[in-house]
């Protein structure tokens, strides 16, 4: 996959909160985060203390106290920037509150202001109890072009869209645990949600099935977009792309531009956080094996799948199941499928790299290309040697602590213990597994009829002689198979009877088995 077609997941902080008592072993802090931070050290401890370490906005109970984090998002005064201020409102019985803001270790994110807190070091804010409502007012870097991996957003021509860098909060408190509640606003025309904002008009439109409200918010002037087919999409995808992850509504921010293709530097055409997720305009349409839309829409069912030495399952399994999608609802070909997952420069002898050990793969798109590899690989082993699929395994379990863990659950599931060297060869290896060129082995919605020959994937591949579920006519004939199907000749062989022509001119539509010949024309007559 060229640089320009990278869809990169900038993680953000995941909502979690975890506590301890001060002096025993610290909180674990939980930040997603391209180099989670430190834990911070604490006050010494008080009487009754406790310490919680926030990654980002969580909510650790649904009772006690609650600390409110408000982000507002505003234009910012120069252009290619926008304006971030962070409010946090402290509740009594907090005692001491720190907030972690690890990029400012970088030149896209910078301090405008603070209120009610000194700073400590470079990314750490400690609260100084002058007011009960403390703000950091940061300055976030845009793009004027493409989001690049540097960047939090882009900025045009009467819009701009930006996301949240990772935050940590660090806090100590008496009495009862403390949760926190973060909301995202816009100052002004836009749009915000689950850490993310559009800043200008737009439009908005609703889908609604399967007891889920997916809701497009479409940046104004986005001439290419088309809802409509990413309507299709999802009433296609939903129940069989979504791994068993039902919400109860899906945000979908379309940015009214075209990502741009063809160029040599790394672009982000889409990125996913929670039950929210932005692509260009472009990608609504659901077309190409490399498909921004779909590719995001299974990072907002499954998140962060993998971690530790299974941190590659997140980007491959939306890649995978991303491209999965898009050629089981007729939104590209086969071939173009097939030539796009296998991922042949991540050969040995061209590209080394082991999955199981992330420091092999930074830097390059190996958890994308390889890792989608290894799982198309995989679920046409699974295929082969049992009765299920892969998509199985992802629905039992939709995360996994490392390696371990998604082998033994792989085993679990699928009942095949010989799998388990399988995927040891291929994930802890520098090896790449064969890819199997048969289309019956990536059919997923058998009830969906990919090419639109009137038959379902199902009936291709179990009727005899099988069809190519993905290509309407499979003997090249003109005909297609669910045509060939009704009068009953041969879909795999452009010549039934074997006189010589091809079945779409023989002489009867209804018995291509009969041969009669115009002898003045000296060709097959109907």
């Amino acid at each position: 996959m060229p640089p320009s077609r990278l869809r990169v997941l900038t993680l953000l902080s995941t909502l979690v909160v975890v506590a301890s008592v001060v002096g025993s072993t610290p909180g674990l802090a939980v930040a997603v985060a391209s180099s989670p931070s430190p834990a911070l050290d604490t006050a010494p401890p008080v009487a009754s203390a406790h310490r919680v370490d926030v990654a980002a906005a969580g909510v650790a109970s649904r009772h006690g106290p609650e600390i409110g984090e408000r982000q507002t998002f505003a234009r910012g005064d120069t252009s290619g920037t926008a304006r971030l201020r962070l409010r946090y409102d402290i509740p009594t019985g907090v005692t001491a509150f720190r907030v972690r803001l690890p990029e400012l270790g970088g030149s896209s994110v910078s301090v405008v202001d603070s209120d009610g807190f000194d700073r400590e070091d470079e990314t750490t804010f400690a609260w100084t109890r002058s007011t009960s409502t403390p703000t950091v007012t940061l300055q976030l870097q845009l793009s004027t072009d493409e989001v690049s991996t540097g960047e939090w957003g882009v900025e045009r021509d009467g819009w701009a869209f930006a996301t949240v860098p990772p935050t940590g909060i660090d806090v100590t408190y008496t009495g009862t645990r403390p949760r926190l509640v973060s909301t995202t606003r816009v100052d002004g025309d836009g749009y915000a949600t689950d850490r993310m904002a559009f800043m200008g008009a737009y439009d908005t439109v609703d889908v609604r099935g399967q007891g889920e409200t997916v809701r497009f918010v479409v940046g104004d002037g986005s001439t290419a977009a088309n809802v409509s087919a990413a309507r299709s999409f999802l009433d296609r995808a939903q129940g069989r792309f979504d791994f068993g992850v039902r919400r109860d509504r899906l945000v979908v921010f379309v940015l009214p531009y075209e990502g741009r293709t063809g160029s040599e530097e790394a672009v982000v055409t889409g990125e996913a956080f929670g039950d929210a997720f932005w692509v260009t305009a472009d990608a609504t349409a659901v077309s190409g094996v490399e498909n921004a839309l779909a590719h995001e829409y299974v990072h907002s069912r499954l998140g962060d799948v993998g971690n530790g030495s299974a941190a590659w399952l997140t980007e491959a399994t939306a890649e995978y199941y991303g491209s999965l999608s898009v050629v089981n609802v007729g939104g590209t070909t086969y071939d173009a499928f097939y030539r796009e997952t296998r991922a042949d420069r991540f050969r040995p002898n061209r590209t080394a790299v082991v999955l199981s050990e992330p420091t092999t793969w930074r830097g390059t798109l190996a958890d994308y290309e390889k890792g989608a590899h290894v799982l198309a690989a995989l679920d046409a082993e699974i295929r082969a040697r049992t009765d299920g699929t892969l998509y199985e395994v992802f629905l039992a379990h939709q995360s996994f602590d490392d390696y371990t863990a998604f082998r033994r659950a792989v085993v679990e599931t699928t009942g095949e213990e010989s799998l388990g060297p399988w995927l040891d060869r291929y994930v802890t290896t520098e090896a790449l597994p064969p890819l199997p060129d048969d289309p019956a082995r990536y059919v997923h919605g058998g009830d969906l009829d990919p090419d639109g020959d009137g038959l379902t994937s199902r009936t291709e591949v179990v009727s005899t002689p099988p069809t190519n579920p993905f290509v309407a006519d499979t003997d090249g004939d003109t005909l297609s198979d669910g045509r060939e199907r009704e009068i009953q000749t041969d879909p795999t062989s452009p010549d039934t009877d074997g006189d010589g022509t091809n079945d779409a001119l023989d002489v009867s539509p209804t018995d291509p088995s009969v041969q009669r010949t115009d002898a003045s024309a000296g060709a097959k007559t109907t």
